[in-house]
């Protein structure tokens, strides 16, 4: 693999495992509180209608019992001459009752065999009171039959069904909700019952008002699991007729029924959706009701407690519409994720390259440092800083080796630095680099320094000063050049023909071994030539002797 690639994928795999970690992170959250908030909502909703729903059907007792008492009802057990004028009174009063309640289709008084004595309809909002000649046998109702049974102070509330007329079931179709209780004569005997038809259009409607507030399709159950109100009017009302058994939320939604019909209230997510639901008990103490029956004159088949007469009202939102609802953004995230995971990638490339690019170049900087310091090392060439304000000096390695020392064995002062300078030069090195500093002129000199072993060497700096904005000094950055070899006597040398003495650069005429110790670093060991003994010994018997025997050189 190449190092630019193993680069690059060693910064974006890890960069983008975080970002994937990191959206993931967000989007769960918001998934979270998107459903958290969804959930909420769809509690709220069916917590307030049931509420609405519970009220509604105490306020229908409440009008019941208000008609129950009246104090005109007792003409029901009179003879017929004795009734005119109280039927009139009672048939007003319920007519005035019907138009200012707006809510019941019929408001009626049977007697007790289930005759119509008295019936006002609602006549689509233009309540009157039926004649005498339209007033009908409810005797072989099962509402009828279920509220005569009743004690006193009881009511019966219908199951939730269709209106029937003449057998067959009202068109359009009339919801409604029959509410009875009976009446007696002197608290004793039964003389009818008081029963109001409840137009359920009107607590369905409330239902569909809910809708506008609700993400789901809001559904009302009855305790058999079929739908009173559902998503299309198709759905609605199967146990009404022969041929619609089977259409129930309990078949549909076998799996979810299951669940709802288990307990009063809850929440779940299945493979059709979310469910929320709640159960309504339209009956409280003293209300009674029973099953019911879709045949015009069947009996009911049982009577019913307050806890077995109930509605489920269902919140359904299907899986669909809860996937957009609880992840509106689940696009959006992948798009973003996948735009930052390439913004990603192509920072992660421009940053490998670079950092490729600063490897290559400080592999090359290494390289010409090492090349630097083989050329100092051949060329003998060392360079130093001194920091003026800190008094510190630091040298490159080959300083160390012209001076022929460790690093640690140097405190790295410009003091320091004077005890290695020849003890004769240092007055001329220190005032040379003291003028260069205070002139702002380069230092340039050859001296010669002390080695820790005694032996001197020839070196050659130069320097440069660097000052603030104030002009006060800084740093001075220098070279040093060990110049010991090239101070070697080379070239024309002007010498006396005579006294044999060398003239120096100056032209001052100095001995010859004077002259090689200023301008070489070679060392001096004084003997005689053969010419110079012959002529200060000759003749004598020691040195002639010493010439036999060959321990003085005869040429």
């Amino acid at each position: 693999m190449k190092p630019l690639t193993k680069s690059f994928l060693s910064l974006f795999l890890p960069l983008l495992t975080l970002s994937v970690i990191i959206f993931t992170i967000f989007f769960m959250t918001d998934h979270k509180g998107r459903k958290k908030g969804l959930e909420d909502r769809e509690k709220i909703n069916i917590v307030q209608q049931q509420k609405i729903i519970r009220n509604d059907i105490r306020s229908i007792a409440t009008d019941l019992m208000i008609l129950a008492n009246h104090q005109h009802l007792h003409f029901v057990h009179k003879n017929q001459d004795d009734t005119d004028t109280e039927r009139k009174t009672v048939s007003k009063e319920f007519l005035h009752f019907a138009r200012q309640k707006k809510i019941y289709d019929q408001v009626r008084l049977l007697d007790s065999k289930g005759m119509e004595l008295i019936r006002v309809n609602d006549n689509d909002g233009k309540p009157a009171i039926v004649p005498r000649d339209g007033l009908q046998p409810k005797g072989k109702r099962y509402y009828f039959q279920d509220t005569i049974n009743l004690q006193k102070g009881e009511i019966f509330v219908s199951p939730f069904d269709l209106n029937i007329e003449k057998g067959v079931v009202e068109e359009p179709r009339k919801p409604m909700i029959r509410i009875g209780t009976p009446i007696f004569h002197d608290n004793l005997t039964k003389s009818g019952i008081v029963i109001l038809n409840y137009k359920g259009k009107d607590l369905l409607n409330k239902i569909d008002e809910l809708k506008e507030y609700a993400t789901g399709h809001i559904m009302l159950l009855n305790r058999d699991g079929y739908w009173l109100r559902g998503r299309s009017p198709d759905e609605e009302w199967g146990f009404m007729f022969k041929d619609k058994k089977k259409i129930s939320f309990a078949n549909t939604f076998s799996e979810a029924w299951g669940k709802i019909n288990q307990k009063d209230s809850g929440q779940f997510t299945g493979t059709k959706g979310m469910y929320t639901f709640t159960t309504i008990y339209p009956l409280e103490e003293g209300l009674k009701s029973s099953t019911g029956s879709p045949e015009a004159f069947a009996r009911s088949a049982s009577s019913l407690s307050p806890q077995k007469y109930y509605w489920k009202l269902v919140s359904h939102i299907p899986k669909d519409i809860l996937a957009k609802q609880v992840h509106p953004t689940k696009v959006h995230y992948l798009l973003l994720n996948c735009l930052f995971a390439m913004i990603l990638a192509f920072g992660c490339w421009l940053a490998a390259n670079a950092k490729q690019q600063r490897i290559q170049a400080e592999r090359e900087l290494r390289k010409n440092e090492q090349k630097l310091k083989e050329a100092q090392q051949i060329a003998k060439l060392g360079h130093w800083e001194h920091n003026i304000e800190t008094d510190t000096l630091s040298w490159s390695e080959e300083v160390y080796r012209i001076f022929e020392i460790k690093p640690q064995q140097f405190s790295g002062t410009l003091e320091a630095f004077w005890e290695k300078v020849h003890p004769d030069e240092r007055r001329h090195v220190l005032k040379a680099y003291t003028e260069s500093i205070e002139n702002n002129t380069q230092y340039d000199i050859e001296h010669r320094i002390l080695l820790d072993n005694g032996t001197e060497k020839w070196v050659h700096e130069v320097c440069k000063t660097e000052y603030s904005n104030t002009g006060e000094p800084i740093r001075s950055l220098g070279i040093i050049h060990d110049i010991t070899e090239i101070k070697a006597l080379r070239g024309i040398i002007p010498i006396c023909s005579k006294c044999h003495k060398i003239r120096d650069d100056e032209g001052y005429w100095q001995q010859v071994d004077q002259y090689l110790t200023v301008h070489s670093a070679a060392k001096l060991s004084h003997g005689m030539c053969v010419q110079c003994s012959d002529e200060l010994y000759g003749g004598q018997d020691w040195y002639e002797e010493a010439k036999r025997n060959g321990d003085i050189p005869s040429s």
